[in-house]
């Protein structure tokens, strides 16, 4: 992984998100909870959430 992708953090308006990777890093979907306001990270890929 690059060090972009490790440090980028996704900024949503709402308070849950869903997550199924990408392209061929495709996982099965989960929902991640972001009401607390801090940044949560996929369990399967890393990616990275926040709350706007």
């Amino acid at each position: 992984m690059n060090e972009e992708f490790l440090n980028k953090v996704n900024i949503i308006d709402s308070s849950k998100v869903s997550c199924s990777g990408v392209g061929s890093d495709s996982h099965p979907i989960v929902y991640l909870d972001l009401s607390t306001g801090k940044v949560i990270s996929c369990p399967y890929c890393g990616t990275k959430f926040k709350k706007k």
